[in-house]
């Protein structure tokens, strides 16, 4: 108590006025806030309490001190905690790392695939990216996610192989529910089953179905969807046309198709 108030004390037993004794209270708060050690998070910065104190002074029209006090300032580390959060009830935590920072743009394939999508991640259209594995699909859709995300745009993640058997629960459609109102909607891997004799994945009526009910009703109201896909859209047309225009009027220049060996870009 001492050590904390010292500054206090010296300014008590000393004549000056009220807002000399009243800031040198507020800075003493503040310091012994500010040592204290918290649980909250593991920053260095807060001691991991999330918080920081600050004294705040107002001054009057003279630029004069008339009034101080101490005020908490969240952390940024506490915002980070919620975005952690967020992300583990949404599912995208796997994908917090993939950004359009780290997203590898050294061939003209590349930069033009990140261009579209810095340039989508900032409206409310749909992105369909389709074509072969290993050409960043996964990472450009998260990138584009994790921007919804962080401009406070609530958001989900569905990889479509493992959540499609739980869309067709007829008993539960709590699921169904969640993902076909969540502001914004990431689809991973749409329709990815194994191919047929026909070239198309081997699916069922209520894959399709259920797909259909999801997408429709996203379409409808105007809800962010982002796809990838190892189909192209000319594929997911054939599965289901009508499926397919939905995607393709809400997406509008944001359907990227990348197909060979060379990586070739073709935008729709």
């Amino acid at each position: 108590m001492d050590t904390y108030f010292s500054l206090t004390k010296k300014i008590l037993n000393a004549n000056v006025d009220l807002f000399t004794r009243t800031k040198a209270i507020s800075i003493d708060e503040m310091n012994i806030y500010n040592s204290t050690v918290g649980n909250e998070t593991n920053c260095s910065k807060c001691n991991g309490r999330g918080y920081i104190a600050e004294v705040i002074s107002e001054k009057n029209i003279k630029g004069h001190e008339i009034r101080c006090y101490m005020v908490l300032r969240e952390c940024e580390c506490l915002n980070d905690k919620k975005e952690n959060r967020k992300a583990q009830n949404s599912g995208t935590q796997p994908l917090l790392q993939k950004t359009f920072e780290n997203f590898m743009a050294s061939s003209p394939w590349q930069k033009g695939i990140k261009s579209l999508a810095e340039e989508n991640a900032k409206g409310k259209d749909w992105f369909f990216i389709g074509g072969q594995s290993g050409a960043g699909k996964t990472h450009i859709c998260s990138a584009i996610t994790n921007y919804q995300s962080r401009n406070k745009i609530q958001v989900n993640y569905m990889i479509w192989n493992d959540q499609i058997n739980e869309l067709k629960n007829f008993e539960d459609n709590t699921m169904m529910e969640k993902l076909k109102r969540v502001e914004c909607l990431y689809i991973d891997d749409l329709f990815k089953k194994p191919r047929g004799q026909n070239g198309l994945p081997n699916l069922s009526t209520p894959d399709i179905d259920k797909t259909w009910e999801l997408l429709n009703f996203r379409y409808l109201n105007k809800l962010k969807t982002i796809i990838s896909s190892e189909l192209n859209l000319e594929e997911v047309l054939k599965i289901d046309e009508s499926m397919g225009s939905r995607i393709k009027e809400a997406a509008g220049k944001f359907i990227i198709s990348v197909n060979g060996s060379e990586r070739n870009l073709r935008l729709q």
